[in-house]
């Protein structure tokens, strides 16, 4: 900008100066009254020189600001892309957090689930004196195995697979068919209807379920209280040949 007032008062000058002149010529009479007409290409070309100027400092002012147009714009992207970037951060802290939460209280309510069955067995007395145990053949009856609380529905299912598989003259023979139904739900980790209910594991299943003798229910609540009386997974009728694992003759062989 300096240089440019320079320049414009250097061609001020110059044009005084030449004012001047001219009046001067002018103003000098002489005995012919001649009119002196004097040309100066000079002003010419120092006003061209300042039309220059100011050209070239409208262009330098024109592209100044366009690079600082340009800087502003490139800087207020910029933030808009950090602060994208601050708040997926944060999002995704927060999507760590919830899932951090959810697997406590899963935690949480798996632990006092596991709590519960085991005041549930605690406070449950069975009285398991009435079951005969064979340790020659795998049976032996224990008591505080893991329990399961059935509806009225569930119950009524699963009495009518154990009425019709088990024989029902024999409560250690009902024991053992619910053993093994009970055994297959704590490996499975389903509950006992869902083990009766698997395709083609037991034939007795219908999906309807029938009222039984309290005989087979009273051992059926015996056996979801927690009493069992051995650790096979399987069993077939007395007259099949899969084993001589057996609580009572005419009953079921178990493995």
């Amino acid at each position: 900008m300096k240089k440019i007032v320079s320049n414009v008062l250097i061609v001020s000058t110059q044009l005084i100066v030449g004012g001047l002149f001219l009046f001067m010529l002018f103003s000098d009479s002489n005995e012919d009254n001649r009119v002196v007409v004097v040309e100066n290409n000079n002003l010419d070309k120092m006003a061209d020189a300042v039309s220059e100027l100011f050209v070239v400092d409208h262009v330098v002012v024109e592209s100044t600001d366009k690079q600082k147009e340009e800087e502003l714009l490139n800087a207020e992207q910029k933030k808009a892309e950090e602060e994208a970037q601050a708040q997926a951060q944060a999002q995704a802290e927060a999507e760590a957090q919830a899932q951090a939460a959810e697997a406590a209280r899963l935690a949480q309510e798996e632990a006092e689930r596991k709590a519960q069955e085991e005041a549930q067995r605690s406070a449950v007395v069975v009285d398991a004196t009435g079951y005969v145990s064979k340790p020659a053949m795998g049976f032996n009856v224990t008591t505080g195995n893991r329990t399961y609380s059935l509806s009225d529905d569930q119950f009524a299912i699963l009495a009518t697979v154990v009425n019709c598989e088990a024989n029902r003259s024999s409560k250690d023979d009902i024991l053992a068919v619910m053993t093994v139904i009970l055994n297959r739900a704590d490996r499975n980790g389903i509950d006992p209807v869902s083990v009766v209910a698997a395709p083609y594991q037991f034939s007795c299943y219908t999906g309807a379920g029938s009222v039984v003798s309290e005989s087979v229910a009273s051992v059926m609540r015996d056996a979801l209280a927690g009493v069992r009386n051995h650790n096979y997974y399987s069993f077939n009728g007395w007259y099949s040949s899969v084993s001589d694992n057996y609580i009572v003759s005419g009953g079921n062989r178990y493995y």
